[in-house]
């Protein structure tokens, strides 16, 4: 009978490891209900940006424009910095 005590232990083992499992699914669906919530103002925040480069980049004389593989030409390069508002 050594063998009802270990099972006994084994599946409140299991209880307890469903118990946490349980939370860190809660946990996962939290985070994606947040990350969902955030995206409307996140691809806002992306047209902003594509906006104000696609108007710098009207801005540069042709001559000095990036070539067609992305590299900057020898006479100019830009620095484009792109920082939060809020950390």
């Amino acid at each position: 009978m050594e063998a009802l005590p270990r099972l006994q232990a084994r599946i409140s083992s299991l209880r307890a490891l469903r118990d946490l499992i349980r939370a860190l699914r809660a946990l996962a669906a939290s985070h994606v209900q947040e990350a969902q919530a955030a995206l409307p103002g996140i691809r806002r925040y992306v047209a902003v940006v594509e906006h104000a480069i696609a108007e710098g980049a009207a801005l540069l004389p042709r001559a000095d424009a990036l070539t067609v593989s992305g590299a900057p030409s020898p006479k100019a390069a830009a620095l484009i910095v792109v920082c939060s508002e809020h950390g």
